[in-house]
This record gives C-alpha cells, structure tokens and sequence, in this order.
C-alpha cells in the first residue's frame, strides 16, 4: 500500500503539488491529467526520486526514501529518455552499471579481506 499524508512539492519558490493525501492499493494505479498537471512530479513523489517539501510517502509502512535504489522511472514519450533513445536501452543501461557497481564492491571487499590477511593488495581482474 502506497499512503501520502499531506504531501506538498515546491520547487523554486513554485507550488508544484498541495496538502495531497491518499491510500492507493491497487496494484496498477494510472495517473492522468493534463499537460503540466503535476502527474510526473506526482509519480516522482511516490517512487522517491522526488522528495515531499512537507508531509510525508509511505510504501508497505516504510518512508518511501527507503526504497529509493529500488524504483526507475520510464517516461511515456521516448523523446524524454534520460540517456538512450529506447526504454529497453535506458533500462539495459541501469542494470549494466548496477552490475559494475557489484563488481566495485566486490572487489574493494576482496581488498579488504587480503589487507586482514597480509596478502597482496592486487586482485585479479573480474
């Protein structure tokens, strides 16, 4: 369940969202309106890539900043693609460097268990 206790958006001193309070449960939820309504600002609010001014988002009981790592955001209209021209690539993208992350981690770990270990700092390439 997705709960938001008078949340509000302002952003440059501009009143994007207002005292917006809601349960949502369903687990497709559409969000329409028009051209510059607020429904990305909205969407943004829910999955945590924006935060409330004021008030506050909840996803299954936990502050929606928690879950922050876990969400994207795909846009409707490709023209607005973050980085790739296609969905499929923007989404290719994050996961190839969540997987070079893994690996950083991985590695400065091994790093450390060989320090602790008197062994040589260098690793082997992954």
């Amino acid at each position: 369940m997705i709960e938001i206790t008078q949340a509000s958006l302002v952003k440059n001193e501009r009143t994007i969202l207002s005292d917006i309070s809601a349960k949502l449960s369903e687990s497709r939820i559409g969000i329409i309106g028009h051209n510059g309504s607020g429904k990305s600002s909205f969407v943004k609010l829910l999955n945590g890539l924006e935060p409330c001014t004021t008030g506050q988002v909840r996803v299954g009981g936990a502050d929606v900043s928690e879950h922050r790592a876990r969400v994207g955001f795909v846009f409707q209209n490709p023209d607005n693609q973050l980085v790739m021209p296609l969905v499929e690539e923007d989404i290719a993208f994050g996961l190839k460097n969540l997987a070079q992350q893994v690996r950083n981690q991985r590695s400065q770990r091994c790093a450390v268990g060989q320090v602790r270990l008197g062994a040589s700092a260098r690793t082997p390439d992954p």
